[in-house]
């Protein structure tokens, strides 16, 4: 009875520590919403824009009111929303090119966009005039007791201009990059076209390639357990499908090739594919197999959710979307197993997958014609046409290799990331065994390769498999969004590295600063996120006053201020906890 007791207390523990562990994540977003009404926000900006000598002139809309006003010869405009504190900063066509510069327009947004957390570019089309504008958005956060809040804002408006120039610079910077003519370069393509023809002579000779390595064409139940559950060393035993009716499956071999969205949809040929039922559950014996003393059976539960399926058209595909949830309770108590043991673990896990109704012969022949349309492109000099996914293929050598690429990166992009791991692990296990013979332009490839493996399972909550890829990318490159990712996947997971390496890029931007008389706006981006992840970090490892001073400094910045509202209000509520 004392026992049983017991159990069941270690048991809510662990579910509520791990709850607990999912709710505060790494968001921006303030815990505790501030509401002020929209009367409030507009005397405070036009009063101190008045104080600016800025000409103010509203407009007021049912939901919303825009202030538009000239500051420094640029024109502003300032939309507030109702109970928001917020207002979104907006100047529209500070930069305006031709349309054949759509291109490049578009990489350096993104490029910007990911580099710089507060604000964001955008671009519009004028088609009768063929000319790209490009636009700034940045959010303010504007409250009644702000302190030295007309310096606050002239330092925010100001800090537009800088953005400004650093588009206009990277873009020009690029624009040159791609319109010079290198002959050494035009030389070396030739070369490797050369080299990719003779390749796909040889490959034509040997046996059919091998378009997997691991399940992408079926969700295998195997598959799903190892790569979101991280169970390798388990013998499944067996099956319990509940739907409308209940089926049980007990050969093993069958249960671990279950299509897990065969439960869920109907998938075969002979009729229209359709959600067969709205929910379905799976409840799957197993046994550890590394206890070989005591083999005791365990219970994982899956649950699949319709969450719905797009429209089928004439030109693009039909996809059914399943959200899968699996919980995987600990183990009973034993003598063998500690309790911190990480196979005593809570996991609860939630995705989403989808269906698609596109054959697989029609993938392969997208993939086919997207990497034939990217090698003509390269050849008519028009490499800056390429899209995203074809930079990446371009130089594959292998079929199987482009083929998981192209896919991979087309999830990635979708947030499909459970689907996206499995053709990314497939490039990665490929292509790594070539690394000391690739070129640096293959190397950039198999970093960007393991930075997505990376954040597909930091996206699962598997850290320490997403830690073995964003290393590597840590200690090759250079990269600032490389290092977002590795500095999150430590802090997130509680990892006592987490303060050092962050410690350790501070420092370098510190010395790089002292050096230079002008830092870019993304390195100032990536070192504000270092000191919010730092004060996170040590609230985790519970230096709650360190983490109060940093977080109390942030109070007077624009770009920190909001995060660091919540955060404080945190540690104020740990402190509350501690006394009582």
């Amino acid at each position: 009875m004392i026992v049983g007791i017991l159990v069941g207390i270690i048991f809510v523990f662990l579910v509520i520590r791990t709850v607990y562990s999912f709710t505060r994540t790494d968001c921006s977003e303030n815990k505790y919403r501030i509401k002020q009404s929209i009367e409030t926000t507009e005397k405070i900006l036009v009063r101190v824009l008045n104080e600016l000598n800025c000409d103010t002139k509203s407009e007021n809309g049912n939901d919303e009111t825009i202030i538009n006003f000239s500051f420094q010869g640029v024109y502003f405009s300032a939309k507030i929303l109702p109970d928001e504190p917020h207002i979104k900063l907006m100047i529209y066509s500070f930069h305006e090119t031709s349309i054949t510069d759509l291109n490049l327009v578009r990489q350096v947004c993104n490029l910007l966009n990911m580099e710089i957390n507060t604000s964001r570019y955008v671009y519009s089309i004028d088609s009768k005039e063929n000319r790209v504008y490009i636009h700034l958005f940045i959010d303010l956060l504007l409250l009644e007791n702000t302190p030295n809040i007309k310096d606050y804002i002239k330092e925010c408006l100001a800090k537009n201009f800088q953005y400004m120039h650093y588009y206009i610079h990277r873009f020009d910077e690029l624009k040159k990059d791609t319109t010079d003519n290198d002959p050494e370069e035009d030389c070396a393509n030739q070369e490797r076209e050369l080299f990719l023809l003779r390749e796909q002579e040889i490959n034509h000779q040997q046996e059919n390639w091998q378009w997997r390595l691991n399940e992408t064409e079926n969700l295998t139940l195997w598959q799903f357990l190892n790569t979101v559950l991280d169970m390798h060393d388990v013998a499944l035993s067996q099956l319990t499908i509940v739907t409308h009716d209940m089926r049980v499956i007990t050969d093993s071999v069958e249960i671990s090739s279950f299509n897990l969205l065969r439960t869920i949809i109907d998938i075969s040929k002979e009729k229209k594919l359709s959600f067969i039922c709205e929910n379905a559950t799976l409840i799957i014996t197993y046994s550890d197999t590394c206890n070989k003393k005591k083999s005791v059976n365990q219970i994982i539960t899956i649950n699949l959710h319709a969450e719905g399926k797009t429209s089928q058209s004439s030109h693009s595909k039909q996809s059914f979307y399943v959200r899968i949830t699996c919980c995987k309770p600990p183990l009973n108590i034993d003598r063998n197993q500690s309790l911190v043991s990480k196979r005593n673990d809570v996991k609860v896990r939630s995705l989403l997958v989808a269906f698609d109704t596109q054959p697989v012969e029609l993938k392969k022949a997208e993939f086919e014609y997207m990497w034939q349309d990217a090698k003509d492109k390269v050849k008519e000099g028009k490499r800056n046409e390429l899209t995203e996914e074809q930079q990446l293929i371009y130089d594959c050598v292998y079929p199987s290799v482009a083929y998981n690429l192209y896919w991979g990166k087309i999830l990635f992009r979708d947030k499909r990331y459970y689907e996206a791991l499995l053709h990314l692990e497939n490039v990665y296990y490929m292509s790594q065994k070539e690394y000391h013979i690739m070129n640096d332009s293959d190397k950039e490839v198999f970093y960007e390769i393991c930075y997505l493996i990376g954040f597909c399972y930091c996206e699962l909550k598997q850290y320490q498999h997403a830690y073995f890829f964003l290393d590597i990318t840590f200690r090759a490159t250079k990269s600032i969004m490389y290092a977002y990712e590795y500095i999150n996947c430590l802090t997130n997971s509680n990892d006592f590295r987490a303060l050092m390496a962050i410690d350790y890029l501070m420092e370098r931007i510190k010395q790089n600063n002292n050096e230079e008389e002008e830092i870019d706006p993304a390195t100032i981006s990536f070192f504000h996120f270092l000191r919010r992840r730092k004060g996170y970090a040590l609230i985790n490892s519970g230096y709650l006053d360190e983490a109060e001073e940093i977080f109390k400094a942030m109070l007077d910045e624009p770009e920190n201020k909001d995060y660091a509202l919540g955060e404080l209000a945190y540690i104020q509520q740990l402190k509350n906890q501690v006394e009582e």
